[in-house]
Formats: structure tokens, sequence, C-alpha cells
């Protein structure tokens, strides 16, 4: 770990990254990732692998605006690279006036790689943002056939609750795999609905 953080060079900024999204939450190892990424992210523009890791850093952060010109970066680089195109429509999608961008992105997404069960749940995660629930649910519910899997269902109860169909949010409510979203990227919209999500469930004290 010491050699990490003395160690200067891109790969070692990564390393250090990927040891604050897999949990360790030293402070001073959060900020050494952080510099160390942000320095050869200017040194090296153009290098895909480090800007995901920076983004990615940005984002369990809860810097979401950093991480949405980070992943613009990698989009001006390579304007046909459909992850970063998700990852950028799912944050837009909370961005202020963001949601007619997000949609464009992610709908370019789905036109470079076809119709991936990751990249409709993001779209229906765009919906949702949009404000338009009944849009979301008419997807999620097809896509539950191909790939049900904790987000489509986390997504889904949020999109009944947006419709205000609340016996059918409440029919999907026990499906919902809590421990299993706390594992997964989610955007801090996400978050704050599953810590909703949780205080509800939680037993009475």
């Amino acid at each position: 770990m010491d050699r990490l953080k003395s160690e200067g060079s891109n790969e070692s900024a990564i390393l250090l990254s990927l040891l604050v999204r897999d949990g360790d939450t030293d402070e001073q190892l959060m900020t050494q990732a952080q510099a160390q990424l942000v320095n050869y992210s200017v040194a090296q523009q153009d290098d895909r692998k480090l800007l995901q890791s920076l983004a990615d850093l940005w984002v369990w952060r809860g810097n979401e605006s950093q991480a949405i010109e980070t992943f613009r970066r990698i989009v001006q680089n390579r304007p046909n690279d459909a992850v970063a195109l998700n990852n950028l429509a799912m944050l837009l999608a909370d961005a202020p006036n963001g949601t007619q961008e997000a949609m464009q992105c992610i709908d370019r997404a789905i036109a470079l790689i076809g119709p991936n069960p990751s990249l409709l749940d993001s779209k229906a995660y765009v919906l949702l943002r949009s404000k338009k629930p009944n849009d979301a649910i008419a997807l999620l519910n097809s896509l539950r056939s191909k790939s049900d899997s904790p987000s489509v269902r986390f997504h889904l109860y949020q999109a009944y609750m947006q419709s205000n169909a609340n016996d059918l949010a409440q029919e999907i409510l026990p499906t919902i795999d809590t421990k299993t979203l706390r594992k997964i990227p989610l955007t801090q919209a996400d978050q704050q609905e599953l810590e909703k999500l949780e205080k509800f469930l939680s037993p009475a004290p």
C-alpha cells in the first residue's frame, strides 16, 4: 500500500482508485488516488483506462459534475464508446436540464451495440428522470423476460411509485435485493432512493 501511494505512475493511480472503489475509504488513499489520476489524465489525455478510473472515482466521491466532464472527454476521443456513452447518459439524467442529452447518449449507445439489457435498463432510468414513468414501466417489464436483474426491479419499483401504481410497487417490493444493489455502482439519485427503501424495509425498533 505504501509503495502504491508513493509510486508515481498511471498504473499505480488506477490501482489506488480500484482500492477506493472496493471499499477502502481511507481519506489519504482517496486523496492520493484523486491527485495521481488528475495529474496523469492531464498528461495522457487519450488514455481511456485512466480517464475511466478517474470518472469512477469522481462518481464514488459524489462529484458527478467532474464525472460528467471526464466521460465527455472519453466520448470526445472515442465517439463510438458505448460504455462511456451509457455512463454519461446515467449522469446527465440527474443533471439540471440534462435529460434530453442523456437520451441522445443512451440511444447512440444502443444503436452502436444493440439492445443490450444493461443499456435498456439505463434508458429506463433516463425515462424515469425525465418524468416518463409509464414509458419506463413498459420498457422494464419487457426487459424482465430477458434480464430480471436487481437494478431492473429497483427501477421498476421507482417507476410504479412515480406513476402512483402503489399496489404494483408493493407487489415487486419484496423481490428487490438491496444487498446486491449496494455492491454495484449507483447514481446519487439511486443511492438516495435505495436509502429510503432500506429505511422502509428495516424492522421497527
